[in-house]
């Protein structure tokens, strides 16, 4: 049995992302979009000490369910 209901589906997504990617490249870019206050360097070291936090939480507590699962 042949799946052709998702040719279509996939020639749609595949057009969103053209049109997509198009409108993306040739809209005008914001002046000022790149524009950092002082502030902004402090911020961005909060996220990524915060991230790998929440990483390295996130590691240890599905190391431990593994390791749980493993030892009954």
């Amino acid at each position: 049995m042949r799946v052709t209901f998702l040719k279509p589906f996939k020639i749609t997504w595949i057009a969103i992302c053209l049109v997509l990617t198009v409108v993306f490249v040739t809209t005008p870019h914001v002046a000022n979009a790149g524009y950092l206050d002082p502030g902004s360097g402090s911020t961005a070291v909060q996220w990524i000490i915060a991230s790998i936090a929440a990483i390295t939480k996130f590691i240890d507590k599905v190391k431990n369910l593994i390791l749980r699962a493993f030892r009954k």
